[in-house]
């Protein structure tokens, strides 16, 4: 009896601990490149030592974050340590952590979840075990899951989480025939939309909302001006702006992505100023419409391969119809104003080629909604999603 109560409390002490360090990562979701966000905290007789998140950028790891705050490294003797992911064992730009906890005489290791990594899953835990620590795993590893939910999909499924975010009138429209659509949402509505910019590696848009907006796509919130978006054109011709706003002062450190299917046009005036162009296959199809139409999963692929763990796609309609039409939108943010402009305009999903209600796609699920004055936020996420 007194074992298993023993063990209940220990468990608690473990959700405790864990929860904290999750709640500790969330602060740099979006922001650390193609690693995961972790959280870590040292604990000692029930009382905590310090706390540590993978900074921005994705270096140093949490754990490291932690350990060197410390300056007395002798009382980590025999303390525990938290982390929401299993720490790393390979020797990537910096050394292992898992070395680093095994240094420094740890007594155990609380771990929320596996981490999916090829390089490392199990053999973190592995290396712990075989020092003599004891490992405790699985501690809220559902709530772990979801908050690196992009970087599991890039491990996992070797392609980026997709998000969608669309921005419609009541009628589902999201310009009028001549392509004017500012704004059809809210003040409160575009800050959400900045939000779920900072939340992301990547903005991917159409040529046509390029030509027809001109955006920046940068996150502009007060206290996020330092995030940076990878951005990602997707156009089937070279007729883009070069003085457009996305392509001013490119950082080669940080490139646009121009993504085509076009081998014949010439894009050496945008690879001068530092774009970076990604040529697309098609789908292999007899139909001739699809087969012009480029095969995501591939591209997806060479994506993730260029270190983007999430995107954020923020339109056109035609590109937002080829991704759900290939199932690879992950989770849609339906922002509907109290507008109503009807026919002619323009619709946020165009043809999906069906002939019947029974057709209809069910792919999306609703999770959540948010109402900002007039505007309703609504949150759906793909039945297939990890």
């Amino acid at each position: 009896m007194l074992g298993k109560i023993s063990g209940k409390i220990s468990g608690e002490i473990s959700k405790k601990f864990i929860a904290l360090a999750l709640n500790l990562s969330k602060k740099n979701i979006g922001n650390t490149g193609s690693n995961p966000v972790v959280g870590c905290v040292i604990v000692k007789d029930g009382q905590i030592l310090s706390t540590g998140i993978t900074e921005i950028g994705g270096r140093p790891h949490a754990e490291i974050v932690a350990i060197n705050k410390i300056i007395d490294k002798s009382i980590l003797c025999d303390a525990e340590i938290y982390i929401t992911l299993e720490p790393c064992s390979h020797f990537g730009n910096t050394p292992p952590c898992v070395d680093e906890i095994i240094k420094y005489n740890f007594k155990k290791v609380v771990i929320a979840t596996i981490d999916p990594d090829i390089r490392v899953n199990g053999g973190g835990v592995f290396k712990l075990k075989e020092a003599g620590i004891a490992v405790e795993i699985g501690v809220l590893e559902e709530q772990a899951n979801k908050i690196n939910i992009a970087f599991r999909t890039n491990r996992i499924k070797a392609r980026p989480f997709i998000t969608a975010k669309i921005a419609t009138t009541i009628d589902g429209k999201i310009a009028t025939a001549n392509f004017a659509s500012k704004w059809i949402s809210n003040k409160d509505s575009l800050r959400f939309a900045h939000y779920l910019r900072s939340i992301n590696n990547a903005i991917m848009i159409g040529k046509n909302t390029l030509l027809q907006d001109n955006p920046s796509l940068n996150t502009r919130l007060s206290g996020l001006e330092f995030h940076q978006n990878k951005i990602i054109i997707v156009a089937n011709s070279n007729n883009l702006p070069i003085k457009a706003n996305v392509f001013q002062n490119i950082e080669r450190s940080n490139p646009v992505i121009i993504i085509t299917n076009n081998r014949e046009a010439i894009w050496q005036e945008f690879v001068d100023i530092g774009v970076k162009i990604i040529f697309a296959e098609n789908i292999e199809s007899t139909n001739e419409e699809h087969s012009q139409q480029i095969d995501w999963q591939k591209t997806l692929k060479i994506l993730a391969q260029e270190q983007i763990n999430s995107i954020l796609v923020e339109g056109g309609s035609y590109l937002l119809t080829t991704l759900i039409k290939q199932n690879f939108i992950d989770e849609l943010f339906w922002i509907r104003s109290n507008k109503i402009i009807g026919d002619p305009a323009i619709s946020s999903i165009g043809q999906l080629g069906l002939s019947d209600i029974s057709q209809s796609m069910v792919n999306f699920i609703p999770v959540d909604n948010w109402q900002f004055e007039n505007d309703l936020i609504s949150k759906f996420v793909n039945v297939d999603i990890l």
